[in-house]
């Protein structure tokens, strides 16, 4: 039985008098159903997850061959006659040609106009050759910072498929109204909180005072449900902004990739971005390191900046052997990290280990990292992976693939520890444990109810578990014929 008023008043069995009587508080039975602390996401991009819902599905579920993606483009042609065709979630690893498609590909099905086809992880995407013409990349087009334009090694001819290059190619492309970034964000908005998704971040490393703005007037108009916190580009104007209220501006993100061995931005650039992002504001600040070069890389920059009153988190730490867990434990950064992807990208992984790769171990390390005393965070990183938590506290608790193969099984960690990922740390990375992360008198009434206790259930049926209701402020959310 809970008691709420947008606060929760009273949470146990039965309702003592003081309660029942207070003006203005709900009262909910939830008949022997699991209530949660409403799941947080801590790193989120839930205007490129409703571009994603809204774009032609090329995901493993839909296709299973090139050929087939190339079928549903000329469906999706036939239907919209004009613009860019955006298709999404193509994963080589598991088409039928076990490689990526090519602009010829692209270009037998939609000839005449632009195409865009971005992988699965949002770190490749493949243009056709209208869709390279109109960003401008050409055959003496120079790579970005960061960047690769794949060409094909016999003939130097560009292949259509570029790597971390989607900022690159989404800024050249035509720029979205407000009215459809608002379609977007309403799209997200009821995928995040059909999940159980209470409180999110867009985890965006351009974000400015136009983007917290827009989310405000989203939460004005209603359109987006979540309690919202905004990253913040290192040159971003927040004079005067508050950092308060229902969407509020995070830490400050800072790009470190390792594409080709080389350092993206290189070292002595970082650090002095780091300190200058430190300097001002809160002190939070949030490095995206996926490789372990990039990973101690974070690691020293951190380390170089003067101490600071907010809090400073490594996004990802992907690849994180021994040596790298040991760095975050020196440097005092929490790791926020997406435990879903060991479940959605398992036999990559498996595949890359047999080539050389990365240590099954060493990937979205879990069990290290807690016992050498970081805080670690959950999320999803949808819509490059799956916006549900629940996935990734299952795979935080099982670490098997989709096909039940062991990914660093010794990484695995216990239930409620896998609880506490999407719950209370992630409240504390974000700064509002206080407020929000748990379940007690006092806190805002955020939560969630399944139908499965995952204390007593099978881990890997938590997948399929079902969120009867999502509760934020004390309004139910979801289902909206609950609302």
């Amino acid at each position: 039985m809970l008691a709420v008023c947008g606060w929760i008043a009273w949470i146990g069995d039965g309702l003592p008098q003081h309660v029942s009587s207070a003006a203005g508080a709900d009262v909910l039975d939830c008949e022997g159903a699991t209530v949660l602390p409403g799941f947080i996401d801590p790193h989120c991009h839930p205007l490129s997850l409703g571009a994603q819902l809204e774009a032609i599905d090329c995901g493993p579920g839909a296709v299973g061959s090139i050929e087939e993606i190339k079928a549903k483009l000329r469906a999706a042609a036939r239907l919209h006659p004009r613009g860019w065709l955006k298709a999404a979630c193509y994963d080589e690893f598991r088409l039928a040609e076990r490689r990526h498609p090519t602009r010829e590909d692209l270009d037998a099905a939609v000839p005449d106009r632009p195409v865009r086809l971005v992988h699965g992880s949002g770190h490749a995407l493949v243009l056709n050759s209208a869709g390279l013409r109109a960003v401008g990349i050409g055959s003496t087009t120079p790579e970005p910072p960061g960047g690769t334009i794949d060409r094909d090694p016999s003939t130097g001819e560009l292949t259509g498929l570029l790597l971390e290059m989607n900022e690159f190619v989404a800024v050249r492309m035509p720029r979205p109204s407000e009215e459809l970034l608002r379609t977007r964000a309403e799209r997200a908005s009821e995928a995040l909180v059909s999940a159980g998704v209470t409180s999110v971040t867009d985890a965006g490393y351009r974000n400015d005072l136009s983007r917290l703005e827009l989310y405000r007037r989203l939460d004005a108009d209603g359109r987006f449900k979540p309690r919202t916190t905004v990253m913040m580009a290192p040159d971003a104007e927040l004079a005067g902004v508050s950092g308060d209220g229902w969407v509020r501006p995070g830490a400050v993100k800072l790009m470190l990739s390792c594409s080709g061995g080389r350092l993206s931005p290189p070292l002595e650039e970082l650090f002095e971005t780091a300190r200058v992002a430190m300097a001002g504001g809160d002190g939070s600040l949030a490095i995206h390191a996926v490789e372990e070069t990039a990973v101690l890389a974070a690691c020293e920059a951190l380390a170089s900046c003067p101490p600071g009153v907010g809090i400073t988190r490594i996004e990802h730490a992907s690849e994180s052997p021994p040596a790298a867990v040991d760095a975050i434990a020196r440097s005092g950064a929490a790791v926020v990290t997406q435990p879903g992807l060991i479940w959605r990208r398992g036999e990559r992984y498996l595949e890359a280990a047999r080539s050389g790769g990365p240590s099954l171990s060493c990937l979205y390390p879990l069990r290290s990292l807690i016992d050498a005393g970081v805080l670690v965070a959950g999320s999803t990183d949808a819509p490059y992976g799956s916006w549900h938590p629940l996935e990734g506290i299952a795979s935080a608790i099982t670490r098997t693939s989709r096909g039940g193969q062991a990914i660093g099984s010794e990484e695995a960690i216990r239930v409620d520890e896998a609880l506490e990922l999407f719950g209370p740390s992630a409240a504390a990375v974000e700064g509002i444990g206080r407020s929000r992360g748990s379940l007690r008198a006092g806190k805002v009434a955020d939560f969630v109810v399944l139908d499965v206790d995952p204390l007593e259930s099978d881990p890997a049926g938590l997948m399929s578990a079902t969120v009867l209701r999502t509760v934020i402020a004390g309004a139910t959310v979801w289902p909206p014929t609950a609302a």
